[in-house]
């Protein structure tokens, strides 16, 4: 029996007067083929002017004609093996990608090049070539052009929708941002949005423009506009000039608004720091430690003796010796934690008479002196370690405004216990002391009272009268502001919960209050969940204590644009910025990829909401799921050699075949030593901008 006429027939026009063999024209795209129902329906499949409906039937008649392909198959199992491989489909021996699969494997690995902030040349070098030919010798990789375009325009649109459902999602937001410098002293502003998670929201390139006050309140004020006022209630910065001075501009403009301007809490403590460094005899004992540190390490002899004394006592935790970086002063404290750990490292290598001309008398002495030098190394760390600690805490990813204020108090606590002990002068003392009032006074605003108040294990128990007002009038203005929330009934719960009543008085609300692995934010959400006051509680405490997010893109950015890669545009910079850091946010919170044995098939994967099409290909911006992960493959274990396991699919080479797996171990050895050698991805395309 003849087999039925394909359905691509309908779609496609007879061209009359055609040589013997009859040829085809496609309705849509003009496209000739010779009359081969295989070819209609594959190109119909990939037509980019083909409607969705067609694309469909086509797919199912495909599918249709695999199911006869295997039907054939198991009906003929009587027949010879050889027999039965003749009828087998090709496919079972050539491997072949399709288009769709084809663009679903680049979007894939450009994801990974972009998350890992690798060379976008990486997919021309001949050993990454090697590589992937050996795991799909059908695959074409994608171009550095392909990479640096198309690909990441797409890429940047399924992660920027990700970031507006993040933003839609959020309750309230807090705006911070901060001002840098690139390789090429392009100056640019970043700013992170909290959601409550730190999402990269943009880069500014500021070209001409100097970060004046005014300046930097236009930049905020747009930003504010572009997530909308009503959702923004805090704008977190550093404690620079220009930055106080946008303050106030904004301040006044949205005087009706409860918008909070405040300090990162970090950089108020590491300017502490600094107050502290700047005294006579902190500033002698800092440089006596700098000096020595870097006699051992400007000398390759010592540097190498230091090294195998450590190794000759069995340090348990080894620990090489820092140097304090210039503009985090709180890296003193590091610093001389590096040296006390390897006290006796050091006094062993002063008293060896081979190394006596390679240190100075002055800094033998100073190694040598446990009496003065070594007492006030541990003297000062006594003094600086809340700080480290604290600094540490705040600069989280977690929001922990409600801790700042509990911050100040502690260390003010340690300072009057540790500086009588000291052998700082009671003048420098003083200043000390005056200081932490100053920076007390610069980091603290009724946003940190209010939330040290609604933090249930805290409830305001160490603020002045004064700070608990402040932070009582903060929640009122703010419950003022929400528009699902009754402020009669907030002000009712708050005074509740403040005097331990009604609801407040339970004792399952008290356990639940003081239980360290219940977060002030979990307990509102999860046990107060009736109360309006839950709302403002949630608004305050999901705000950042630290602007430490800014940093960390900027650490991001200056991965991605270096001395290497200085070609890159301000604008792709800044996009792949954009993509790296967000990629990594949103990674972290996805569910895990499981790793399956032969007992577990289930696999999970991140999915989010995405446009689906190539930049370049399509101007539809439609919504569509865009899965992250490897579909209808199954991570196996390998039982044959321990320690391995791959990606197993039925067009692979069997894994337990060792020839087979040290070909590909070899391949992948060679890859990762190509890695090095990368040039800059640029070259090429020097600094075209993307549209």
């Amino acid at each position: 029996m003849s087999r039925k006429k394909s359905v691509a027939f309908r779609y496609y026009n007879l061209i009359p007067n055609s040589a013997k063999i009859k040829t085809y024209e496609c309705k849509f795209c003009k496209n000739k083929t010779a009359m081969q129902a295989t070819r209609m329906v594959n190109h119909l499949a990939a037509c980019k002017k083909c409607p969705d409906i067609i694309k469909n039937e086509v797919k199912t008649e495909q599918r249709q004609r695999n199911n006869q392909n295997e039907t054939i198959l198991s009906c003929s199992s009587s027949v010879s093996t050889a027999a039965t491989d003749l009828l087998s489909p090709i496919s079972k021996f050539v491997d072949c990608t399709t288009a769709d699969e084809t663009d679903e494997i680049w979007k894939l690995l450009a994801m990974a090049i972009y998350a890992t902030g690798s060379s976008l040349n990486m997919t021309e070098n001949k050993y990454w070539i090697n590589f992937f030919k050996r795991i799909r010798p059908s695959l074409q990789l994608p171009s550095r052009h392909n990479l640096s375009s198309t690909l990441l325009q797409n890429v940047y649109n399924n992660v920027q929708l990700q970031v507006q459902n993040s933003l839609a999602n959020a309750y309230v937001v807090d705006i911070y941002c901060d001002g840098w410098s690139n390789i090429r002293n392009d100056s640019i502003i970043n700013f992170i949005v909290t959601t409550p998670q730190p999402v990269f929201y943009k880069t500014v390139s500021t070209e001409e423009h100097r970060h004046t006050g005014q300046y930097v309140a236009e930049q905020i004020e747009a930003v504010f506009t572009d997530i909308g006022i009503n959702k923004v209630i805090a704008c977190c910065t550093d404690n620079a000039a220009n930055m106080k001075k946008a303050w106030d501009l904004l301040r006044k403009k949205y005087a009706d608004k409860p918008i909070s301007f405040y300090g990162c809490a970090a950089h108020t403590l590491n300017l502490l720091v600094n107050d502290i460094t700047k005294l006579n005899t902190t500033d002698i004992l800092i440089n006596s430690a700098k000096v020595i540190i870097k006699v051992i390490k400007s000398k390759s002899v010592l540097t190498s003796a230091f090294f195998n004394l450590q190794r000759e006592k069995q340090e348990p935790r080894k620990c090489v010796l820092k140097l304090p970086v210039a503009t985090r002063w709180a890296s003193i404290v590091l610093s001389f934690e590096s040296l006390l750990k390897n006290k006796n490292i050091l006094k062993a290598l002063a008293i060896n008479d081979e190394y006596q001309d390679l240190i100075e008398k002055r800094n033998k002495t100073n190694i040598l002196d446990d009496d003065i030098f070594w007492k006030r190394i541990e003297s000062f760390l006594k003094i600086l370690q809340p700080l480290k600690k604290w600094i540490t805490v705040l600069e989280s990813d977690e929001c922990r405004i409600n801790e700042v204020t509990e911050a100040l108090i502690e260390i003010e606590k340690v300072f009057e216990k540790e500086l009588p002990l000291s052998d700082l002068s009671s003048s420098e003392q003083d200043k000390i002391l005056e200081a932490v009032q100053a920076r007390r006074k610069m980091c603290l605003k009724p946003i940190h009272f209010s939330a040290n108040i609604l933090d249930p294990k805290l409830n305001g128990k160490h603020l002045s009268a004064g700070e608990i007002v402040q932070g009582l009038q903060y929640i009122h203005s703010l419950a003022r502001h929400l528009s699902n929330v009754d402020e009669n009934k907030v002000l009712e719960n708050l005074a509740d919960f403040r005097s331990n009543s009604d609801f407040w008085e339970m004792q399952f609300v008290q356990d639940s209050a003081i239980n360290p692995n219940i977060s002030p934010v979990t307990f509102w959400k999860g046990i107060c969940t009736e109360f309006p006051l839950r709302f403002v509680a949630e608004a305050v405490l999901t705000m950042p204590a630290t602007s430490a997010a800014t940093e960390r893109s900027f650490s991001s950015y200056g991965n991605i644009h270096t001395k290497k890669r200085n070609r890159l545009s301000v604008k792709r910079a800044g996009m792949l910025t954009y993509v790296n850091h967000n990629l990594k946010l949103f990674s972290a919170t996805a569910d895990k990829i499981k790793i399956v044995t032969n007992n577990d098939k289930s696999l999970n994967f991140f999915e989010y909401k995405a446009n689906d099409e190539l930049a370049g290909d399509s101007t539809d911006t439609s919504e569509s799921t865009v899965t992250l992960g490897l579909e209808e493959k199954t991570m196996a274990t390998n039982q044959s050699e321990p320690g391995f396991s791959g990606w197993y699919s039925p067009r692979c080479v069997d894994q337990s075949s060792g020839s087979e797996d040290r070909d590909i171990y070899k391949e992948m050895d060679a890859v990762l030593y190509a890695s090095d050698e990368l040039g800059d991805e640029d070259d090429v395309d020097k600094d075209e901008d993307i549209d």
